[in-house]
């Protein structure tokens, strides 16, 4: 069997052009195209590609074939808690693409849009969001390529973190080594309410011989008083956090007192 390789071949008028004979094979050179006359045809089973491959299915020519439909719409399975007055909650999922966008929707059907999306991966978003009203919000995400996804439920809650009601300041004494009176710290928000030391606090609780319990969300203060070279105040800072991991820090203090226990008159 021979190769024939033709190029650059031109129809006469009124007249038509063989090329090879049976078993002959016929290249057709790159970028030039081969035209069968009307009532003609090639066989799939004479061209040497006689399939194609679409999403990893090969399908041959002329056949028929289900060819699957990869799914690249985003989803979103979680988002961290923000407050009313805006800020940037963190949406985790799948399928996100740079220069998304990102919305919300309320239970009475309100649409709140993110002022700025910033792309950290496929897999992470950081919306900003304006201010909104608190509750339970439904999240869209929507990719730059038109494929968009909306949660499953209202996973994104717009909250007020907790809200300190024990004033700022002092809060109570003690003589040195005397046991201090059980001191109560309060602050309101989603319940249940904890307390703890904040990072960073200028003085540690047990440098004024205090240790922190919570109780019935509250927190409890209760020790035996140190003794300091003279009569001292100390600042401490306690952080409290509601059920949505937010978290408010308030500073306050308490005094030790050295000296005499009792009063001395002079006349």
């Amino acid at each position: 069997m021979s190769t024939v390789k033709v190029n650059n071949i031109k129809k006469r008028n009124g007249s038509s052009i063989t090329i090879g004979e049976s078993g002959d094979t016929v290249t057709v050179t790159s970028g030039a195209t081969l035209t069968a006359t009307t009532g003609n045809g090639i066989g799939n089973n004479a061209l040497t590609n006689n399939s194609i491959t679409v999403n990893g299915v090969t399908i041959a020519l002329g056949a028929s074939g289900t060819i699957p439909v990869v799914d690249t719409f985003p989803t979103i399975t979680a988002a961290t808690t923000i407050a009313p007055a805006g800020g940037t909650t963190t949406l985790t999922g799948t399928n996100f693409t740079a220069q998304a966008t990102v919305e919300l929707f309320s239970s009475t059907g309100v649409i709140t849009e993110a002022s700025q999306v910033a792309f950290t991966s496929s897999t992470s978003i950081a919306a900003t969001i304006p201010a909104t009203a608190a509750g339970n919000y439904f999240v869209r995400v929507i990719n730059n390529d038109g494929g968009a996804g909306t949660s499953g439920t209202a996973l994104l809650l717009i909250s007020d973190g907790p809200s300190w009601q024990t004033a700022i300041g002092s809060v109570g004494s003690a003589n040195a080594g005397a046991t201090w009176s059980s001191i109560v710290l309060t602050a309101t928000g989603d319940l249940p309410m904890t307390y703890a030391e904040a990072p960073g606090t200028a003085n540690a609780l047990s440098v004024m011989g205090l240790s922190l319990a919570n109780s019935s969300n509250t927190a409890v203060l209760t020790g035996t008083a140190t003794t300091p070279a003279s009569t001292t105040t100390y600042n401490f800072t306690i952080r409290a956090t509601d059920n949505d991991s937010q978290s408010t820090d308030r500073t306050f203090n308490v005094t030790i007192n050295v000296g005499l226990t009792g009063g001395t008159q002079f006349n």
